[in-house]
């Protein structure tokens, strides 16, 4: 999906210090990151026949990593088989679990390759009961990256037969499984023990930042691949779609809950995360986190009330119609994110209020320097004046910010010291925290 920055709520801007204190030039540092569409169309096409064999359910489709897991316990979802009413649709779920796994080497007119018909006996499953028990399987496990986004359903008898497609043929989903299953465990032992799980939150979100940037390609030997944990973390391009499955099967690892959310933006679908932190959820955009590096944690552990003023998030199942069931895209379950204890400036960002001063704003930067870091956070308190803030930091007559990085200086090795002249600030004025980097010298 295509993030677009609303001024009214997000801006950045370039700051140059020249040799006089009161010139200062702004330009902007925007830019668009072209996210594009990023959730699958399952479409129910013709109905065919075809013959097949039982299959036996080992409800057990985990990747099985190599060498050492991690020190945490998984904490896999089960949502989506959570959410199956009827003992078919379940029987269907468990079929699916063993079923997908079974790819032949035969290409089929859609140009794609077969998979082991899936046959729920005794039971006839409607288009729209099939598509949700699907919804639910691909909900549960990011780890199948291999779906072709059709299937085909026919009923026969008292039977269901459900035909599902894989975008490549067995030696090449073996052979990807492997890759996937390299890269899963070495993340996974890079990963510190003691951690705690907002710790081992950051520590995912950093990496797939630092590692994985947005799929704008027009042109791609295989498309579907940015839609999957594979194009995030083995090819390390994704859209959306990818980033929030790569972020799931990383933070179920570590043991922290975490589910896939749809939604959209202006008409364009989107797709992200809720994480339980501490028994509270939060939203959380790795995408959209991935943009300016000021604008980093915008979207990490957000209330409903944040991300809905630029996120339409998708009905619950149980709110829809069986109409609506086959037409649209649906949420499993939406519990309530109100808490603001995790959120990364709630803990990251010194809070301005009228009584803050400038030595409490020294000793926050003095702090975060002493760190190595150069990237400074501040969330202002409600009562006061956005716009006045930002004045009184950046603009003549105060320049207060400048004045605390020269004070600044003065504690830090003589060697290592902040360039004045290179100062950039971003604001968000809707959740009231301006971020701002300063080069060193």
């Amino acid at each position: 999906m295509k993030k677009y920055l609303s001024m009214t709520m997000l801006s950045a801007f370039l700051f140059t210090f020249y040799q006089s204190p009161d010139f200062y030039q702004a330009k902007s540092i925007l830019g668009s990151s072209g996210q594009t569409i990023s959730t699958y169309n399952l479409s129910p096409q013709r109905e065919k026949e075809y013959t097949f064999k039982d299959n036996i359910s080992d409800f057990n489709l985990g990747l099985i990593l190599i060498g050492n897991k991690s020190f945490y316990k998984e904490k896999i979802t089960s949502l989506g088989y959570d959410n199956m009413t009827t003992i078919s649709q379940k029987n269907c779920y468990k079929e699916m679990v063993s079923g997908v796994k079974k790819i032949t080497n035969n290409r089929n007119t859609d140009g794609f390759y077969d998979i082991e018909p899936i046959v729920i006996r005794g039971s006839r499953l409607r288009s729209d009961e099939v598509k949700k028990v699907i919804y639910a399987f691909q909900n549960d496990n990011p780890e199948v990256f291999w779906l072709a986004n059709r299937y085909y359903v026919v009923c026969r008898g008292m039977d269901t037969v459900i035909k599902m497609s894989s975008v490549m043929q067995r030696r090449e989903y073996e052979e990807s499984l492997q890759k996937l299953n390299s890269k899963v465990d070495e993340i996974l032992k890079s990963v510190p023990k003691g951690l705690s799980e907002y710790e081992r939150e950051l520590f995912v979100h950093d990496y797939i930042v630092k590692n994985c940037k947005y799929d704008r390609s027009k042109d791609l030997q295989r498309p579907w691949e940015r839609y999957t944990c594979l194009g995030c973390m083995v090819r390390k391009e994704a859209v959306c779609e990818g980033y929030s499955k790569a972020t799931q099967l990383l933070l179920s690892r570590l043991g922290v809950k975490c589910r896939t959310i749809t939604g959209s933006r202006d008409q364009e679908q989107h797709m992200w995360n809720m994480v339980n932190i501490d028994g509270d959820w939060y939203h959380l955009d790795v995408t959209w986190d991935c943009s300016e590096e000021l604008n980093r944690y915008f979207y990490f552990n957000v209330t409903d009330e944040v991300i809905k003023y630029d996120h339409k998030i998708n009905e619950e199942v149980s709110k829809l119609s069986k109409e609506d069931l086959y037409n649209k895209n649906y949420n499993f379950s939406l519990p309530a994110c109100s808490s603001k204890k995790y959120n990364y400036f709630t803990l990251n960002a010194l809070y301005v209020t009228y009584g803050t001063s400038n030595e409490d704003l020294v000793k926050y930067i003095n702090k975060v320097a002493r760190n190595n870091k150069n990237i400074f956070y501040f969330m202002i308190d409600p009562k006061i004046d956005f716009s006045s803030i930002i004045k009184v930091f950046f603009q003549a007559p105060q320049y207060k910010f400048f004045n605390c990085i020269r004070e600044v200086n003065n504690y830090l090795n003589s060697k290592v010291r902040f360039n004045t002249r290179s100062v950039r600030y971003s604001e968000n004025k809707f959740q009231k925290v301006i971020g701002v980097k300063v080069e060193y010298a």
